[in-house]
């Protein structure tokens, strides 16, 4: 491809996913936020506000649980299958479970009451939105 008669190097391109990832909308009004086919498993939603009034459309992928058998201490566990945010992830990984994703370094730690209000909230936005399969998640 040229632009103005130069070459541009689109190798970098080949074999990449071309879904948008939303990283975070902390600190952002999501009253009038539409968010369509994004990928949301690595985003933080944690300082979001009017989170319930967030539409979410199209194929919005989250963080699952970990798949497989683990083990906490001699009793096998297994998580349910389920998204999950990624607030979730680095919270159960800063307690010592296994298989989650850590957490950046500069991620802010969160509380579970923090986390149970977010989910409440996406639940919510689902529903009202009219997708119940999905709000079941949250």
């Amino acid at each position: 491809m040229t632009h103005q008669g130069a070459q541009v190097d689109e190798s970098g391109l080949v074999g990449h996913d071309p879904a948008v990832q939303v990283t975070s909308v902390s600190g952002t009004d999501a009253a009038h936020l539409v968010l369509t086919d994004v990928d949301l498993s690595a985003c933080r939603f944690t300082g979001t506000v009017h989170l319930d009034q967030l539409r979410l459309e199209g194929h919005c992928t989250f963080a699952s649980t970990p798949a497989g058998l683990h083990r906490r201490g001699l009793l096998p566990m297994r998580w349910t299958p389920r998204r999950a945010l990624d607030e979730e992830h680095h919270w159960r990984t800063a307690g010592g479970a296994i298989g989650w994703a850590p957490a950046p370094t500069d991620a802010d730690a969160v509380r579970p009451a923090a986390l149970a209000s977010v989910y409440r909230q996406l639940r919510k936005s689902l529903e009202d939105g009219k997708n119940e399969p999905d709000a079941a998640d949250f």
